[in-house]
């Protein structure tokens, strides 16, 4: 399976990461949850997401290349739009 990562470098990791949540529990997706970290699992693909004091960490895996492509955009524009505030600063160096 394919997989993706980044490093956001924000003071508000806490703030996006559970906004993320709130905004796609509608698509019922399988949850799990740590006291710093979340995973949401949509059919095949899952996105872990853990905020640090300093850094919104997460890691995508999916089915196939186009599934993760498809994973990221949705990731990197929901984030995005919660911080719209800071968006410049967001630096999106997938590895």
């Amino acid at each position: 399976m394919p997989e993706a990562n980044v490093t956001l470098t924000t003071p508000n990791a806490a703030k996006y990461a559970a906004q993320l949540l709130k905004h796609w529990s509608h698509r019922n997706p399988d949850i799990a949850a740590g006291p710093q970290w979340t995973s949401m699992t949509f059919g095949g693909t899952t996105y872990i997401v853990e905020s640090r004091a300093d850094a919104l960490v997460a890691r995508i895996t999916a089915a196939d290349d186009a599934a993760l492509n498809a994973a990221k955009g949705a990731f990197q524009e929901h984030i995005d739009r919660f911080a719209f505030r800071e968006a410049p600063a967001l630096a999106w160096n997938w590895r």
